[in-house]
């Protein structure tokens, strides 16, 4: 789908990412830029903050420099760790003036990104080779799978003129370094909080049903790809759930509910570790934050923006902290999305009357909706289908940024 996703957060500031062997010899390059890293490489790696060498005392070491000459004005973080091969990205710092973000909030996240971002380099002697016959034909096996297992054919589908070839490189990226195929998938956020549209707020037979076509799938690749396959939901509740009228502690509780339901679904197939669960917790590290004061202290030095509420709903500090950083971090410029809107672009023109329709029925119960008129709904609505657009972009641009190299399944394809 066309979007707009112009913007100057840290995500539309990003211009690759890198691995090196700590010896001169960059092994991968992903992003944007991904090709200037690779012309200018040997001016990067004069530059590296890891230059002098780990102390056998340290754990870690995370470093940051200005980059000059053909590069100037962009701004490189790295991350060396014992056993590992260390990591880097680079930002555009000219666009940090006009960006509402702090510095502080800047390093902050450009550190989580070095220690969260999986780039699936198993096999760094591998990846940057041709595939072999061997993994290109169990790829087109494991293409065809998806195609019939799995994949939803909607309106205007593009699986033949795009979406099969793209799919197939992801899959390549893996099974050219005979390594397990890892996927990821954005779904399961929370119940709905009109009780006229659900059972009530825990998982039911339509979480099994998908969890158990899930299981399927993985299984059915590991018969054909003996390292096999692993599922990642991504579980987006909390980036949605205040626009929804879900209180947070429920999107918890879901969330829970749910790892339940898929770890009896694992054991009675006989392997529990084919599908597993990463939340924006879990991506941004914040249990290691395990109380509400230090999440307050983090939430202080980071000086980002508040996010705007326009349901009643419960929060959680915790939860709170994770839309305001996902926000911060990859939302992209509103005014570029209003204008996208009211060109009547038909991409972005009909999620927006789709996300409101979708609201005007989601919270016909709810109690801040009760005694308004129809009219009211209808503009309430519209407002949350703004912000929902705004929060599902950034929630795939962080996605993006993350994991860039997983396979991406979406509940729409």
């Amino acid at each position: 789908m066309e979007f707009s996703n112009d913007g100057s957060s840290i995500f539309h500031r990003f211009q690759a990412a890198f691995v090196h062997d700590g010896q001169g010899k960059l092994l991968y390059c992903t992003g944007p830029q991904k090709r200037r890293v690779q012309e200018h490489w040997e001016l990067i790696d004069r530059h590296l903050p890891s230059r002098p060498q780990m102390s056998s005392s340290e754990s870690q070491k995370v470093g940051s420099a200005d980059l000059q000459e053909a590069l100037r004005g962009s701004r490189l973080y790295e991350i060396r760790r014992p056993g590992s091969a260390p990591t880097g990205l680079i930002l555009d710092a000219t666009a940090r003036s006009s960006n509402t973000t702090s510095t502080q909030f800047e390093e902050f996240f450009a550190q989580l990104l070095l220690d969260q971002a999986d780039f699936a380099i198993r096999d760094p002697g591998l990846v940057m080779k041709s595939p072999s016959g061997a993994s290109l034909a169990v790829t087109d096996q494991i293409v065809d799978l998806f195609d019939s297992f799995l994949r939803y054919q909607g309106k205007d589908d593009r699986w033949e003129v795009g979406g099969k070839a793209y799919f197939a490189e992801r899959v390549r990226h893996f099974t050219s370094q005979n390594a397990v195929i890892e996927l990821c998938l954005p779904a399961f956020p929370c119940k709905s909080s009109n009780t006229n549209k659900v059972l009530g707020k825990a998982p039911d037979r339509g979480e099994r049903l998908a969890l158990e076509r899930l299981h399927g799938f993985v299984e059915a690749i590991e018969k054909m790809y003996q390292p096999g396959a692993k599922l990642w939901i991504i579980s987006d509740g909390h980036v949605f759930s205040d626009c929804i009228g879900v209180d947070d502690a429920d999107v918890d509780v879901y969330g829970e509910q749910l790892k339940e339901m898929n770890h009896a679904v694992g054991v009675s197939r006989g392997n529990t570790g084919r599908v597993g669960f990463r939340s924006l917790v879990d991506l941004f590290e914040l249990d290691k934050a395990n109380s509400r004061h230090k999440l307050s202290a983090l939430q202080a030095q980071l000086n980002i923006p508040d996010i705007e509420h326009h349901v009643g709903t419960r929060l959680t500090a915790e939860a709170e902290l994770c839309r305001q950083i996902l926000m911060a971090g990859c939302q992209p410029q509103e005014s570029a999305v209003r204008a996208e809107i009211k060109s009547q672009n038909a991409a972005i023109l009909a999620l927006y009357r789709g996300f409101s329709r979708f609201m005007l029925e989601d919270l016909e119960l709810h109690p801040d909706t009760q005694q308004l008129t129809r009219s009211q709904r209808k503009k309430l609505s519209s407002k949350v289908a703004f912000e929902m657009i705004m929060r599902n972009q950034s929630y795939s641009n962080l996605v993006e940024l993350l994991l860039p190299n997983h396979v991406r399944l979406s509940i729409h394809a």
